[in-house]
């Protein structure tokens, strides 16, 4: 496959797209050469974080990296760094690394088994960042490949309705409420976002924890442009997950957030009792109140002692 615009030599912005993968052999060709194919003046890095895998994800990245060695920075990462949060690896070392070592003035996110469909997708957003000073970031509408079969996502068309299908601005008062942020569909100000964060939180910091700092500081905007299919699949990190599991990673999440800066508003306190409220009634219904609430009090004090916290207990 050909990507003539890889030779673009614009001086103008850089673009910085980071690219999380585990175990996507089947998917990965397809998310990079979406990305591979994007048009548009500027300059563009991709960052490749692999977290090793018995398949041939890291050998399909090792290629491509070879390939497009201007473009690609490949990043393989140690096991033994992985963060193990409840007993279980996820993937938000790889994630927070990633957004570390980004350089570019804009910042775009794909997971290695999400693909792009539109190749002015960077060049879109890009572009209406530049011309909106005031926002931190920009996603797009999106359709979903569930198992095989791909559909509109109902939820972002129903928001996109509200405004006669032209751009939804994103508040700090309708980010949780009708919540339209797809980090595969996202562009952001690198410059907008505080990277002690990233730092300070790295068992934390996932996709809501970012973009919510970012509406702190400034406006997001879902645009009604299609350029991106979420995949869900019986694979996928996050798909895997039981409802349990889902809820106490997202109630870890709201609870570290709220010990930060952007944890002080009335908004997010209701946000914070909502969480907990869900993170109760779905212990209560498994029957493990004790286990959970023991584990994830456990949690927040030792990893409060470890700025690295990259491995929990």
């Amino acid at each position: 496959m050909n990507f003539p615009n890889l030779s673009c030599s614009a001086k103008i912005s850089l673009v910085s797209v980071l690219v999380q993968t585990y175990h996507q052999e089947a998917y990965i060709k397809q998310c990079l050469n979406g990305i591979l194919m994007q048009q548009g003046d500027f300059r563009m890095e991709v960052l490749l974080g692999v977290d090793s895998s018995e398949d041939a994800t890291e050998a399909i990245c090792r290629d491509y990296a070879a390939k497009y060695p201007n473009i690609i920075r490949l990043f393989v990462r140690d096991p033994a760094d992985k963060v193990i949060l409840f007993g279980q690896p996820i993937g938000r070392f790889n994630f927070c690394q990633n957004l570390l070592a980004a350089g570019g003035d804009y910042v775009a996110i794909v997971e290695g088994d999400d693909y792009w469909t539109d190749a002015y997708k960077l060049r879109k957003q890009v572009d209406f960042l530049q011309t909106n000073p005031d926002v931190n970031f920009c996603c797009t509408n999106r359709r979903v490949l569930k198992e095989g079969v791909l559909c509109v996502d109902e939820n972002l068309n129903s928001v996109l309705k509200k405004v006669d299908n032209g751009p939804f601005e994103i508040t700090e008062e309708n980010f949780f409420s009708e919540y339209c942020v797809s980090t595969c569909t996202c562009m952001y100000r690198r410059s907008a976002l505080d990277i002690q964060l990233v730092r300070d939180y790295p068992t934390a910091f996932k996709d809501i924890f970012l973009f919510y700092s970012l509406v702190r500081r400034g406006r997001g905007f879902l645009l009604p442009d299609v350029t991106t299919v979420y995949r869900i699949h019986s694979g996928g990190t996050w798909s895997m997950q039981t409802s349990l599991r889902k809820v106490r990673a997202n109630a870890w999440t709201i609870k570290k957030m709220k010990t930060s800066w952007i944890g002080d508003s009335v908004l997010f306190q209701e946000k914070f009792k909502r969480t907990m409220k869900r993170f109760l009634q779905v212990a209560i219904k498994q029957g493990s109140v004790y286990d959970i609430f023991l584990r994830l009090s456990g949690e927040c004090s030792r990893s409060a002692n470890d700025a690295s916290a990259i491995v929990l207990n």
